[in-house]
């Protein structure tokens, strides 16, 4: 694993969008000690539901799982990487975890205490609308994921979503990119990879789509 040398650990902080226009509030995170750096061994417990969020956790470098509640260690529900952020929605309100989340290889992480969160929020306003454009962005997501869980058939779901980033006067053939990449767009259909890779060959297969890189040309709206 890469040595997290203070440089490093305030240059992952400032590439958050939540310090977006913030460097200086990184910056003290790291020269004030108010971040904590955490390393985490393969199975190891970073968070329990319903136990207080006392800070907000960067991945800074491996992985982690993040695990429905439940018996044992719970339904596999994504994995986050470097640059990922775990805690944010809980920092304000004295909330809880609603997930187990688990380190799945050798991780690094960096702890914002809560109290540091509150600090910043209330001293700037830059990094106030930062927090609030994050929850904004987060509940959008959460919506468009509950829209297309309505839908059954892995591939009709893919398909779902493609037609969703049509412009509303889309002839086709028409190309688009998508919005998220594939890691975040399996959590957002709650897909495994296999599955969403398998979905988009379906549809290359059924002569509804071509793909250009990360271009996608819809040769027609329908299965």
């Amino acid at each position: 694993m890469k040595t997290l040398t203070p440089e490093i650990i305030e240059k992952t902080i400032a590439g958050l969008s939540l310090f977006a226009d913030c460097r200086a509030l990184a910056g003290r995170c790291v020269t004030d000690g108010r971040c904590e750096i955490r390393r985490f061994a393969p199975g190891d417990v970073l968070s329990e539901p319903h136990t207080p969020v006392s800070a907000l956790g960067i991945v800074a470098d491996g992985r982690i799982g993040v695990y429905a509640d439940g018996a044992e260690k719970g339904a596999l529900l994504r994995t986050m990487g470097p640059g990922k952020v775990f805690g944010v929605v809980g920092l304000t309100d004295g909330g809880d975890h609603v997930s187990r989340i688990l380190a799945v290889q050798p991780t690094d992480v960096i702890f914002i205490p809560a109290d540091t969160i509150r600090k910043m929020l209330a001293e700037d306003t830059r990094f106030m609308r930062n927090y609030l454009a994050f929850l904004s962005d987060r509940i959008r997501f959460l919506n468009r994921k509950i829209a297309y869980l309505s839908v059954s058939d892995a591939t009709d779901r893919v398909l779902a979503y493609l037609r969703s980033l049509l412009p509303s006067d889309a002839i086709f053939p028409c190309a688009v990119t998508p919005d998220y990449s594939f890691t975040d767009l399996s959590d957002l259909l709650n897909l495994g990879r296999a599955s969403l890779y398998r979905a988009f060959d379906n549809l290359a297969d059924e002569g509804v789509i071509t793909r250009q890189g990360r271009t996608v040309i819809l040769e027609k709206g329908t299965r």
